[in-house]
């Protein structure tokens, strides 16, 4: 978005849905914000993702949710945890609990991870369960989608969770699950720590 020239019309989108869920006026530290979290979109694209909130979200949307309709397409995020529940299960019947697994969606990982308590654990699953497993992982697969949960690096199975101490050298390299070039950029990814400012005792004033 451009500042000068599609300020007034984020604005319009931005009141539209705040003055429906909201009471008052909004400080000017959550316009800016709100700017800022969306500002590489295009203001046709801001206004669309302000518009599907109004039409469809009980609450104030979070700046992820507004990135997600532009990204991802809000009439498609069910078909995508959808996608990513077959492959879960899939995974589960083709590879088992005994390796370990990364998939190349970060927010399956964490869904796996936090909704289920990891690899092994869901691998316990039984073929009675998959039915409602499906509609449970869709669930928390667009709460997690929504908010911005996500996992990197891999899920640990049996093999590596009793060998790791005693024999590292024996362990095999994660199997890669759906895009394997998406998937190893997950299993490498590493979080920036921030930078340390060293403050010098000269520089602080009692």
């Amino acid at each position: 978005m451009d500042a000068k020239k599609d300020e007034p019309r984020y604005l319009n989108a931005f009141m539209s849905v705040w003055s429906i869920h909201k009471t008052g006026e909004p400080m000017q530290i959550i316009l800016d914000s709100y700017w800022k979290s969306l500002q590489d979109f295009s203001i046709d694209q801001v206004e669309k993702s302000f518009g599907y909130a109004l039409k469809n979200m009980q609450w104030f949307p979070k700046p992820v949710e507004l990135r997600s309709f532009i990204e991802i397409g809000p009439g498609d995020i069910e078909d995508i945890a959808t996608v990513e529940a077959d492959k879960v299960v899939n995974a589960i019947r083709d590879i088992g609990f005994y390796k370990s697994v990364v998939f190349d969606d970060p927010v399956t990982m964490a869904v796996i991870a936090q909704g289920w308590g990891g690899w092994m654990k869901i691998c316990e699953m039984r073929d009675d369960e998959i039915k409602w497993f499906r509609k449970d992982f869709i669930k928390i697969y667009k709460a997690y989608l929504n908010q911005g949960v996500k996992k990197y690096g891999h899920l640990v199975g049996f093999h590596e969770d009793k060998n790791l101490e005693k024999y590292p050298e024996h362990l095999t390299e994660p199997v890669l699950i759906g895009d394997e070039t998406k998937a190893q950029k997950i299993l490498e990814y590493k979080e920036k720590k921030p930078k340390l400012i060293e403050i010098k005792k000269s520089e602080i004033k009692i």
